[in-house]
This record gives C-alpha cells, sequence and structure tokens, in this order.
C-alpha cells in the first residue's frame, strides 16, 4: 500500500513548533494512502467559514481545509473525494473541545 504526503518525525516537530497542535489525517481510497496535516482553524478560518456556510457549503469546507492544512498530500486538497473524507474529519476538530459551566 502506497502512502503519499507522510512526513518525517523532525518535519513534524517543525510544524507543532510553528503551529501548535497538528492533526493527521490519513484517507484511504482504494489502497492508496493520503495523509495530511493540519493545524487549529483561528478566528479568521472560522469567521470566513460561517459566513461562506449560509451560501455555499462545499465552499465554506474548502475554505477551512485550505486555510488549515499545513502539508502532507496535495491530492487532499483537489480530488474530490479525498477532499470531502477529510474535511469530515477536519471539521470534528473544531468541535472536539468541551466546556463545562456551573453555578458557584
Amino acid at each position: 500500500m502506497e502512502t503519499k504526503g507522510q512526513l518525517t518525525e523532525s518535519e513534524l516537530s517543525r510544524l507543532k513548533k510553528q503551529y501548535g497542535r497538528v492533526y493527521e489525517i490519513t484517507v484511504d481510497d482504494e489502497g492508496e494512502q493520503y495523509v495530511a496535516y493540519f493545524r487549529r482553524p483561528d478566528m479568521a478560518t472560522l469567521s470566513a467559514m460561517t459566513k461562506m456556510t449560509k451560501t455555499d457549503e462545499i465552499q465554506a469546507s474548502k475554505i477551512l481545509l485550505e486555510n488549515c492544512f499545513v502539508g502532507g498530500a496535495d491530492e487532499v486538497k483537489t480530488d474530490t473525494a479525498l477532499f470531502l473524507a477529510a474535511v469530515g474529519q477536519l471539521s470534528k476538530v473544531i468541535g472536539s473541545v468541551r466546556a463545562t459551566i456551573k453555578n458557584v
């Protein structure tokens, strides 16, 4: 099985120093694996994505993916099937942080 986009440990360390948390998304397409790396979305990206969601959800997803992409297989940005699979996982990053509130 061929894996495209896999970064070395030193490349990953550099990205982590630059962006903080880095997420690896692996997409399997009939035996070929594509690995892409993403940072957490910043407020500007979330704002642009939210505005676009009202009119075009695919373009909103494209904003999210392209602005958070920091390395790996470029095919994830250009191939529709790979793109949709990656966006599905990347959108989980936004909802993965939990907060609690309590009356004190």
